[in-house]
């Protein structure tokens, strides 16, 4: 349930993984989305993608979660979105159970907007070099418009997706035949969140989708694993 809704903008546009279609609470101050998962799941990350919580100084995001409905604990707090921010956030923190959880965007005008946001369970693996990360990568291109007498009359900028390859090597087998499978299974389906360092820079997430199947995960001999995703991005 939602505390609010925009016409044409239902709380349902904020989680289908869809980044062209938005929840607008319309209005101001904190909104919240509340969700009863019927049994109780872990969950240790908040992530969020395709919003606008950057054009209102001071805006953020927490989620927060409670046995019953009723008592809320918060979980995730503190993250404020950098004023003119609208990229990708991933955050991650302890992994409670609970069946009700909630999210909440604080300080909001009335015509903030999210595209996607998620909670759930994310994995956690070494990443191995060569890698850039996304805040470096060309994300855009450049348009220059000229005159015919070649005078400079301005230029565009249109954002991109990028090519985002995910290397990890070195997994122990048991740990790869655990969270691998659940990792493919998710990515064949939908898109997903990643995130580089979501401790010391968590704005620097990830909406990626598979632009092609992913490839299983290989054995590099007996005692280690490697596994990689080809996946496409956007900030």
């Amino acid at each position: 349930t939602a505390s609010n809704e925009a016409e044409g903008y239902p709380k349902e546009n904020g989680y289908d993984w869809l980044l062209f279609d938005f929840w607008q609470p319309g209005a101001t101050g904190d909104q919240t989305l509340e969700i009863n998962l019927n049994t109780p799941q872990v969950c240790n990350y908040l992530a969020i993608a395709g919003h606008n919580l950057g054009d209102t100084v001071g805006s953020g995001v927490t989620a927060s979660y409670s046995d019953d409905g009723v008592a809320w604990t918060e979980h995730i707090s503190g993250v404020t979105i950098q004023s003119d921010s609208q990229v990708a956030m991933l955050v991650v923190a302890d992994s409670p159970v609970a069946k009700y959880w909630r999210i909440t965007l604080t300080q909001i005008s009335a015509t903030t907007r999210v595209g996607h946001i998620c909670l759930g369970y994310c994995y956690g693996f070494p990443l191995m070099a060569p890698f850039t990360p996304p805040m470096q990568q060309n994300i855009g291109a450049q348009r220059i418009t000229m005159s015919r007498q070649g005078v400079y009359l301005g230029n565009t900028y249109k954002l991109e997706a990028f090519d985002m390859k995910i290397r990890l090597r070195h997994i122990d087998p048991a740990i790869a035949r655990q969270w691998i499978p659940p990792i493919i299974n998710h990515v064949y389906r939908k898109p997903f969140f990643f995130s580089w360092s979501n401790t010391d820079f968590p704005e620097d997430g990830t909406y990626c989708w598979m632009p092609n199947a992913p490839k299983n995960y290989s054995y590099r001999n007996i005692k280690f694993t490697d596994f990689r995703l080809n996946a496409v991005g956007i900030r």
